[in-house]
């Protein structure tokens, strides 16, 4: 039997894991980890709990447990909790950092704007480990503005396979329930996942207070590829966007004629800003109902398609076409008022 501290200090958790028996871990390699691990084993089995640990810059605290079969890798379980973490950065624990893809073509929108790394896919961490961890976080980041406070994840491990069976918290004021797989296949790694959020808040904070109802969205999508990157720019899959009984301030026919008539009038001004200005008051003045209704989804082609939408209101009809470039998580949103003519009295 052992119980006592163990000291660490390593350019790469991979050293830590080839001591511990968990395989090379060679993506881990240029991962730092700092700190103490108090140690406690007995019949085959090893207990250990992080204090004052930090892995890549994070600070994680918990208790895993290991232990090691006569044959087959180590099993791992236990509960971890990590002050801070990005998708980019976990995404490490299967990726070759020495290896760079060359990245697949882009358009015009997101050309050199990839959130996702050009490392190609590397399972071999996990080839000497299985088991069940349950992961807490105090944030977890996708991109900058786009983090999820106090998420919490259940991930199994296995040779070749990271499985989030569920990851939760808390997005746009709604409830984030998703689940993913991400598993070695030839030529690269392949991925299947659904996410659901429920009882979102759509309007924008800064704008007057519209009625309030939940939206929902779903997503189902699965992709296979040799880099994260080439993986988001072939994924397909469906969804849709499901609005209750909400308004929202948005660019009506009656608010682009009030504007207009303002700016010809002189009382807009006449620069830019001004007009900007003058438009972004009359959006802010009213609301205009845009549910209940359904959007399709589409996801192909490294994008999230929304359906286009038609807003009818008496002054006539607002169309928005909505993307979503899943390299860069940039919106493009194109909005076009159409409003009504007006009547004309036809002559006897």
């Amino acid at each position: 039997s052992l119980d006592g501290e163990l000291r660490v200090s390593a350019r790469g958790v991979s050293d830590v894991m080839a001591v511990a028996g968990l395989g090379s871990g060679a993506p881990l390699s240029e991962t730092p980890i700092v700190g103490i691990i108090r140690l406690v084993s007995a019949n085959h089995a090893l207990e250990l709990k992080p204090q004052q640990l930090t892995i890549g810059g994070s600070r994680v605290d918990g208790s895993v447990a290991l232990s090691y079969p006569s044959e087959g890798p180590a099993i791992v379980t236990g509960q971890i909790d990590v002050d801070a973490a990005t998708v980019q950065g976990l995404l490490g624990l299967a990726l070759d950092r020495k290896q760079v893809a060359e990245a697949p073509g882009a358009e015009p929108l997101t050309a050199g704007k990839t959130i996702w790394p050009e490392h190609g896919f590397d399972f071999s961490a996990l080839d000497g480990i299985e088991g069940k961890l349950t992961v807490g976080f105090g944030t977890l980041v996708l991109t900058e503005g786009m983090a999820v406070p106090n998420a919490r994840a259940e991930i199994e491990l296995g040779p070749g396979k990271i499985a989030v069976t569920q990851l939760a918290g808390k997005v746009l004021g709604g409830e984030l329930v998703s689940k993913l797989t991400l598993e070695r296949a030839p030529g690269g790694a392949s991925l299947t996942g659904e996410l659901r959020i429920n009882d979102m808040n759509l309007n924008r904070p800064t704008a007057p207070p519209a009625k309030e109802s939940p939206a929902s969205l779903s997503l189902e999508f699965s992709g296979r590829a040799s880099t994260p990157g080439a993986l988001v720019s072939v994924a397909a899959g469906k969804g849709e966007l499901k609005l209750g009984d909400v308004t929202m301030h948005a660019p009506t026919p009656l608010a682009v004629v009030a504007t207009s008539d303002a700016v010809l009038s002189g009382q807009a001004g006449g620069s830019g800003d001004q007009l900007v200005s003058a438009l972004r008051a009359q959006i802010d003045a009213s609301a205009v109902a845009v549910g209940p209704r359904t959007i399709p989804i589409e996801i192909a082609d490294g994008a999230a398609k929304l359906a286009l939408v038609t807003i009818e209101s008496d002054a006539g009809a607002t169309k928005v076409e909505t993307t979503i470039d899943l390299a860069s998580l940039v919106v493009d949103s194109a909005w076009l008022a159409e409003p009504k003519a007006p009547d004309v009295v036809q002559p006897d």
